[in-house]
């Protein structure tokens, strides 16, 4: 995305593509630094690209979990 921006088009132009691969390098090596250093559970995915807290998505699974084992002991 940075290397397809105006700006470094503009720089390339310029004379200057030195300098912004410069600055793609440390805006990736960056992007490396502030990435989580573990794997998501599945739990926090679902509750990161909802916008929900958590602890609401882990409240509704033990909700589903529970409900589910109801149905499971009525029906056996």
């Amino acid at each position: 995305m940075i290397r397809r921006s105006f700006a470094a088009y503009r720089k390339r132009q310029e004379g200057k593509a030195e300098w912004i691969e410069s600055r793609i390098d440390a805006a990736l090596a960056r992007r490396d630094e502030l990435a989580p250093k573990q794997d998501l559970t599945w739990l926090e995915r679902v509750a990161a690209s909802a916008g929900l807290p958590y602890e609401i998505v882990a409240s509704l699974v033990a909700l589903i979990e529970e409900e589910r084992s109801t149905v499971t002991a009525r029906t056996a």
